[in-house]
């Protein structure tokens, strides 16, 4: 029998009825808006249906109560024990490899003896330096496994990892100690693997209702990037909403998502996937450059494509027959006319396709396009599910006037500041998105002071403003950093490659601005402080440029920095 969620009001909404349709391609706005908006009505009794719907159609039912507490480790891998299914597929050794949920349980018992050698605690935060991967997707359900609060923490470089992990404050750190991760973090760290070792069989830990399970770094908000706890219950229920409604998963189903940004969807992903029971497969879009015949030999049936993931595959007829459906994010730059190219060179079979608004530190998606086999578009709703309000754009706290607005999750009533600041109107029967107020490549904030402190370690740079200038297209910001030297300074100026290349290796290529520009020039201070936005508006208005070729303003730098107590 289906999963019948309660919700005020007749009909009660038949959530198997509703899953089947949206996995099939054939939920319209219509259709839609006749039961999602309720769905979000209560959140907590939605919840409980999608699980139950969830645990019939994987065959093994949900011990977590999100009411009372939840055992994240048992219902995303001890409940499919025994059934045979492969849970992980990703490089190892060269190679690529299945990992049956069999073998992954091995594994963690493993890394769980390991680290409880070492004194590890349930309770204890750990940050997980870790790229993504087998290795890593091991170390994360060890730590649910243990009743850790794990947070993600890629090695893009050695100045991103300080700085995430001074964000996160996590008691320990474990990490494999490769390449992007400073020598001292990986002194004295926790193995991120346990090699051939066994490890006597654990149990897992049950975490009380509002405990945090996980603390990620959001990269969406007025504040970000910043930490965020999320508790078991977030996690879970956006895993099982995701699974369910979003991704349309079954056990039999493989998920990989290359070229997507593993900070903002990886532990999201791989969530939704380990409650459906199916498979989560680790690609990267260079994986698909080098080799697109690893969608099909992974058997990927559900495939998340970024912009070079997409172009790897469009000249090959996109994606294989086996993957029955495809998504993107469209937080990411939203390039129209190559979407559209691509759509329209698939064999109607393969065009069934969606988008996805997501952030695991929001739990995971909280806006899809329902699958459809139209042409790629900008048509969004809300997830099922999900309690939500629109405010005002232009003032915050005050709920949008009309049908239109800043997309706002609540949480217990309360407006969850770690998802996206997505600006959505309802045109017709749903809703179209209109783009980000978080100015930033891909509409992620742009960490403006962690790119100014790489660039301030090259030597003649004094002072650094970064910024976001307007792009060509929706989700498009190109980022401009500042580097100001003094006119015959002690150190040779540096030229904007070499300050580009600085910023590269201390943060990941993830972090290359858009151009840099060099200025002999003194810039304006406020207390002591470098005032950007007079650097934005001097540079965008020319002015900037203007003055670095008057010499009396590169004399008046130089008489500055003269003066300049720094």
């Amino acid at each position: 029998m289906s999963a019948v969620a309660r919700a005020p009001g007749p009909p009660p909404i038949d959530l198997g009825a509703a899953a089947d349709r949206l996995r099939e391609g054939r939920a319209g706005d219509a259709w839609l808006g006749s039961w999602l908006p309720a769905s979000g009505a209560d959140p907590e009794a939605f919840g409980e249906a999608t699980l139950a719907l969830l645990g019939e159609r994987r065959g093994a039912v949900f011990k977590s109560r999100p009411a009372d507490g939840c055992d994240l480790y048992h219902d995303l891998v001890a409940a499919h024990l025994g059934r045979r299914r492969r849970a992980l597929a990703g490089r190892e050794g060269g190679a690529w490899v299945g990992v049956s949920y069999e073998a992954l349980h091995a594994r963690s018992n493993a890394l769980g003896a390991a680290w409880a050698e070492a004194g590890v605690k349930a309770g204890e935060s750990v940050a997980l330096v870790i790229a993504p991967g087998l290795e890593f997707a091991v170390a994360w359900l060890t730590a649910l496994r243990m009743g850790l609060v794990p947070s993600f923490v890629p090695p893009f470089g050695p100045g991103f990892v300080q700085k995430t992990l001074a964000r996160v404050g996590a008691d320990r750190v474990a990490t494999s100690g490769r390449r992007g991760v400073p020598a001292a973090v990986a002194a004295g760290a926790l193995p991120a693997a346990a090699g051939s070792r066994s490890g006597e069989p654990f149990g897992s830990f049950f975490y009380p209702a509002g405990a945090p399970a996980a603390r990620l770094v959001t990269p969406f908000g007025p504040d970000a990037p910043v930490a965020v706890d999320l508790p078991a219950e977030v996690l879970l229920g956006g895993a099982a909403r995701d699974a369910a409604f979003v991704y349309g998963l079954a056990p039999h189903d493989v998920l990989a998502a290359p070229g997507l940004d593993p900070l903002q969807h990886g532990p999201a992903l791989l969530s939704a996937a380990l409650a459906a029971g199916a498979s989560y497969a680790e690609l990267s879009d260079g994986d698909l450059e080098a080799e697109p015949e690893l969608i099909r030999r992974l058997g990927v049936s559900v495939l998340g494509l970024g912009r070079r993931a997409r172009d790897a595959l469009a000249g090959r007829g996109g994606p294989p027959e086996g993957v029955r459906a495809w998504f993107r994010s469209v937080s990411e730059t939203i390039d129209a006319e190559a979407w559209d190219t691509f759509y329209r060179a698939l064999p109607e079979a393969r065009r069934l396709n969606f988008g996805v608004l997501a952030n695991a530190a929001s739990g995971g998606a909280c806006l899809f396009s329902p699958p459809s086999r139209d042409a790629p578009g900008l048509r969004i709703w809300p997830a099922p599910g999900l309690a939500y309000r629109l405010e005002a754009p232009a003032a915050e706290g005050l709920e949008a006037l009309d049908d239109a607005g800043v997309f706002c999750v609540l949480r217990g009533g309360e407006i969850d500041g770690s998802f996206a600041r997505a600006v959505i109107g309802r045109v017709g029967e749903g809703y179209t998105y209109a783009g980000s107020l978080d100015l930033g490549p891909d509409a992620q904030r742009h960490p403006a002071a962690d790119v100014e402190d790489a660039a301030r370690r090259v030597p003649g740079v004094r002072y650094a403003a970064s910024f976001e200038a307007p792009g060509r297209r929706l989700n498009e910001a190109k980022t401009v950093l500042l580097a100001f030297v003094e006119d015959g300074g002690p150190a040779p100026p540096p030229d904007p490659g070499h300050v580009a290349a600085a910023v590269v290796a201390e943060l990941g290529e993830r972090f290359a601005p858009d151009r840099v520009e060099i200025f002999a020039l003194r810039p304006r201070l406020q207390k002591g402080e470098l005032d950007r936005a007079w650097c934005r508006a001097q540079y965008l208005s020319g002015s900037l440029s203007r003055k670095a070729r008057s010499r009396p303003f590169v004399l008046l730098g130089r008489l500055g920095y003269l003066f300049d107590p720094g």
